[in-house]
């Protein structure tokens, strides 16, 4: 029989099963349980590149579902600074036969009726680094929503936005990348605070304020606000003791902002991140802005509430604990 989704909350994990990445389909069952029991809500993000997964698509919608939970489907359409559509295709998106695909790769997911759709990861990245691209991609976004919304009206359509960018170019440069959409049903951000902590703006995470994410909504005061990944690593830089210490703040943290989704970006650990991701030119692009690539990796490799066996940390009993306070 169908699960039930554990509570009405905000809270959600992005689906990546044990063993990643060469999880089994129980492995992939056995997560969408796992999500039931901890929150309301399951994330796939699907990159553009990757037909394999894009195959998966339904059934990962249709699992969701089952197990009583809301499903959230996020297309990384950008890999860094540049367009990121499978090989074989030119990174522009304002190549014919890349838009034709693009349009259609959404069309796709949309006939599978999920719940909320992101259509491009983190996209003002695109807009720091490629403002051409950034542009044209504006122009595909409206043609994206409107097929959506023609097949699947009740799916809510939007964008993520990396928080710590968005914050520089809202609050320093007077810049507003989210209104340069247009539809959005919600505006979607991606957030890995340890930095504030690590370079000192705060002494502890305890001392983390609910107005630093709290922005978001001074900034919107009547929009849908999704928080579509949020972590914080257990090595690396982080500890499983501090990653348990970020989720029991959750609440706190993001209570000014009023989330509709905070959603944490990965189930399990995995060793998806490596240097095989990258090209030459995306090496240097990371080099240039003074990145440690095998850090980063590993960091982000860590944010799981469970290990990659499956086993939990510390902080997987503290999301399943969690409390919201009421909207």
């Amino acid at each position: 029989g169908a699960a039930v989704g554990a509570k009405n909350t905000p809270f959600g994990m992005e689906l990546i099963p044990a063993h990643f990445p060469d999880s089994t389909n129980q492995d992939a069952i056995d997560a969408l349980e796992l999500s039931a029991q901890v929150g309301g809500h399951s994330s796939f993000v699907w990159h553009w590149s990757d037909r394999f997964a894009f195959d998966a698509i339904p059934s990962l919608v249709s699992g969701m579902r089952h197990a009583g939970l809301k499903s959230f489907i996020q297309i990384g359409a950008i890999f860094l600074n540049a367009p990121g559509p499978p090989d074989g295709y030119v990174k522009s998106f304002g190549d014919t036969q890349t838009r034709i695909l693009y349009l259609n790769d959404v069309a796709a997911i949309a006939r599978t009726k999920p719940d909320y759709m992101v259509f491009a990861t983190e996209i003002n990245l695109l807009h720091r680094f490629n403002p051409a691209e950034f542009q044209k991609f504006r122009a595909l976004y409206s043609l994206a929503a409107m097929t959506v919304r023609s097949i699947s009206p009740e799916t809510k359509v939007g964008l993520s936005f990396l928080y710590s960018l968005w914050y520089f170019n809202y609050e320093i440069e007077k810049v507003d990348v989210p209104s340069m959409f247009w539809p959005l049903d919600f505006i979607a951000f991606t957030t890995y605070p340890e930095w504030l902590v690590r370079e000192g703006h705060y002494a502890s995470i305890a001392d983390i304020p609910p107005e630093f994410h709290g922005a978001a909504r001074a900034a919107y005061p009547n929009a849908r606000i999704v928080f579509s990944e949020v972590g914080w690593a257990s090595k690396v830089q982080g500890t499983p003791e501090e990653q348990a210490e970020f989720v029991r703040n959750i609440p706190r943290m993001f209570s000014t902002a009023r989330p509709e989704l905070v959603t944490w970006a990965v189930m399990h650990d995995m060793e998806f991140y490596n240097r095989s991701l990258l090209n030459e030119e995306s090496t240097r692009f990371l080099e240039s802005l003074g990145v440690d690539i095998d850090a980063l990796f590993g960091h982000f490799n860590a944010m799981g509430l469970r290990d990659g066996y499956g086993n939990p940390k510390p902080a997987w009993f503290d999301a399943l604990g969690m409390e919201f306070p009421p909207p």
